[in-house]
């Protein structure tokens, strides 16, 4: 955080190591996300997840408030938005069945794959804590979210596979 009325001094420094790609900065809070894939080393069904982190930055002093998980990946920064104190995500949900891989011959393990793959795509709301106050899961199954957007108490987000249908959510 740089002091404006003197630009070579930093009011305060913060430092956060990870694969984030998406950020969101509000008047109050910045929130940057991080992407964690699934996992293949366990069987059972497995989803891909975004971690949140909320970070405040009054008067230039960045402090971690809160960290939060939701199903899912965000399709580019503007599929987050905060209002009234809550952050609003669209995600797509990538879940897969994870199952042993057995040599026919030896019987031995061999490994683990994905055997079922499904796509859906889910609306979170969270609170200061990054806890879901409000969800809708399982929309759109086999698509995915193309573009999202924040108005108000209304979200918009747009999927794909063959039409782009166009989903228009009261988030009041």
């Amino acid at each position: 955080s740089v002091d404006m009325e003197h630009p070579d001094k930093f009011t305060d420094s913060h430092a956060l190591v990870t694969a984030a790609d998406r950020f969101y900065v509000s008047r109050n809070n910045i929130y940057i996300t991080d992407t964690k894939a699934v996992s293949y080393e366990k069987e059972g069904l497995q989803t891909d997840s975004t971690v949140i982190y909320r970070y405040s930055y009054k008067d230039g002093m960045m402090k971690k408030e809160a960290q939060g998980t939701v199903k899912g990946t965000l399709r580019d920064d503007m599929a987050m938005n905060e209002y009234q104190d809550h952050l609003r995500l669209v995600t797509t949900v990538e879940s897969y069945g994870v199952k042993k891989v057995i040599d026919d011959i030896t019987g031995e393990l061999i490994g683990l794959d994905d055997v079922d793959s499904r796509t859906t795509n889910s609306l979170y709301i969270l609170n200061e804590d990054l806890e879901t106050v409000g969800m809708v899961e399982d929309l759109a199954p086999g698509e995915r979210v193309y573009s999202a957007r924040f108005m108000g108490n209304i979200g918009y987000f747009v999927t794909f596979r063959e039409t782009d249908p166009l989903f228009s959510v009261d988030l009041s």
